[in-house]
């Protein structure tokens, strides 16, 4: 997370390091951060976004929070703690998509509840990002190595086989139902399954992607099995099973070679890095399926209203369905962002229209 200080202010500004294509988006990503704190430590949220789009938080509760965090991920019961925060926030955002999915497939009326249940919990699963900075592979492994003196090169590899996570990989997991489709008789009934499941794994799905189509995936699956024969599609489905158990073998042996040569001091820590790794790896991949899931159910729900995804943002959304807003929340100022939407087709027409 790229942040600055400036009067005894922490500040984030997505402007300078990340591009969200739609209005909502960047607020879900801004109320994320602001929600680090009450996910990982069930402490009250960094504090209010200023109506320019910009994060401040006071240095004071910044350094605070940051402090607590650190020893957190040192700490067994606290990586406990953050697994058992993680299970249910997936827990609730999986079930959030799942009731809003089939309540639009059965053209039963969606409460405003439902919808703001799915936003807070995209938010919260989102907040887990914060892994990313906290458990960063270079500064880890220097802290490593300094304290078992096992050579820095060797900890860094180490390190990198402790953080494969426990699921597939989203990717792989794409990739497995098309082959697995593929191999099999190849119906639409299938494919629909597929693009419920699978069909927003590309790209940020905030536009229909081409896998959410089942036609697509159909003919996709049709040429796979020309191009590649059903024997060579189940040695590849079994290659990619392998190489993934032998990924968890190898991040098995590495935490043993960790603990067996760290001190004995020491070793507590380790074990609690190494579990951490393992959580922030398994979190990330669950998150993005789940999470671009999420987008993808929640630009349903804009469109069921009739508006437009491309440049609505998150309180049109929630008043359209009579939902709670998140406090506190993301703001988002079109001033600051005009260049991110001009390529989308309906934000240029509106800009047309408007001149």
């Amino acid at each position: 997370m790229y942040i600055t200080e400036d009067q005894n202010c922490v500040i984030v500004d997505p402007a300078t390091w990340i591009e969200i294509l739609v209005p909502w988006g960047l607020q879900t990503y801004l109320a994320a951060v602001q929600w680090v704190p009450y996910t990982f430590l069930g402490d009250k949220p960094y504090g209010n976004c200023t109506q320019d789009g910009v994060l401040r938080i006071p240095a004071n509760h910044y350094r605070r929070i940051e402090k607590k965090l650190i020893y957190q991920l040192r700490s067994t019961n606290g990586v406990q703690e953050l697994w058992a925060n993680w299970t249910k926030t997936i827990q609730g955002l999986r079930s959030a998509c799942l009731t809003v999915e089939t309540r639009l497939d059965n053209k039963k009326d969606i409460p405003g509840e439902l919808v703001g249940s799915l936003f807070r919990y995209m938010v919260f699963a989102k907040s887990f990002m914060a892994f990313n900075w906290l458990m960063e592979l270079e500064p880890l492994a220097i802290e490593v190595s300094d304290n078992t003196h096992i050579p820095l090169d060797e900890v860094q590899q180490l390190l990198l086989s402790c953080s494969i996570p426990d699921c597939l990989p989203h990717y792989l997991e794409m990739e497995l139902a098309l082959l697995e489709l593929a191999v099999g008789k190849i119906t639409n009934t299938g494919a629909e399954s597929v693009a419920r499941e699978y069909g927003f794994c590309e790209g940020y799905p905030i536009l229909p992607q081409k896998l959410e189509n089942p036609d697509f995936i159909v003919d996709h699956c049709k040429n796979l099995r020309k191009e590649h024969g059903v024997a060579d599609i189940r040695n590849s489905i079994s290659t990619i099973l392998d190489n993934e158990n032998k990924k968890k073998g190898f991040r098995s042996l590495a935490k043993s070679s960790l603990l067996a040569r760290s001190p004995n001091h020491y070793r507590p820590i380790v074990r609690a890095l190494v579990d951490a790794l393992r959580l922030a790896a398994t979190e990330e991949e669950e998150r993005h399926l789940w999470e671009m899931r999420a987008i993808r159910d929640f630009r349903l729900l804009i469109e069921h209203k009739g508006l437009d995804p491309a440049t609505i943002i998150e309180e049109e959304v929630l008043n359209v369905y009579n939902a709670n807003k998140i406090e506190p929340r993301g703001w988002y100022h079109k001033d600051r962002w005009p260049l991110i939407f001009a390529s989308l087709p309906s934000y240029r027409a509106i800009q047309a229209s408007s001149s």
